[in-house]
């Protein structure tokens, strides 16, 4: 088990220092042929100091040949810069495609709530026209009852009043 975890770390940092480089290569916009690599200094001991003395050894910093880029690109860098415009444009390629499959897919689901909800409202205002109209013929029945509701109140306001005059 433990074997395992340490050939999958092993792994995984052998993977990340192919694939850094890659990605720093891929976010500069330079090109490869300006990228100066840094002058490098060795230490190199003087052959007249002793190891006897007590001083401290004297040592000569030497530095390396600078390297410089070339005032004219070669035939493989401009190979190497077209592939990676090449490499690029594949990928900006890929990007807008996904995002214009994206954006058919959002126009279809908007579309479509869009249909949803405009049949559910005619479905709806029909519903409540219905409930509408139910309601005025509910509202004349019960208006056709006060009335009926009226007259026998006043019949029988009538009828009371012609029982106390006759008593």
């Amino acid at each position: 088990m433990i074997r395992l975890l340490v050939d999958g770390v092993g792994l995984a940092a052998a993977a990340m220092t192919v694939i850094i480089p890659i990605i720093v290569l891929a976010q500069t916009t330079e090109t490869a042929t300006e990228h100066v690599l840094p002058r490098t200094k060795a230490v190199v001991a003087d052959a007249n100091s002793t190891s006897g003395d007590n001083n401290v050894e004297t040592a000569t910093l030497v530095q390396a040949l600078p390297t410089t880029k070339p005032a004219i690109p070669t035939e493989v860098d401009l190979e190497i810069q077209s592939r990676f415009n090449q490499l690029r444009r594949e990928l900006l390629d890929d990007r807008a495609n996904a995002i214009d499959w994206w954006l058919a897919a959002n126009a279809l689901v908007l579309t479509f709530f869009a249909i949803v909800i405009a049949v559910a409202g005619y479905f709806g205002y029909r519903r409540f026209e219905e409930i509408r109209r139910e309601a005025e013929a509910h509202v004349k029945t019960i208006e056709g009852y006060v009335e009926k509701t009226r007259l026998r109140t006043h019949n029988q306001k009538i009828t009371v009043a012609a029982i106390q005059m006759a008593l």
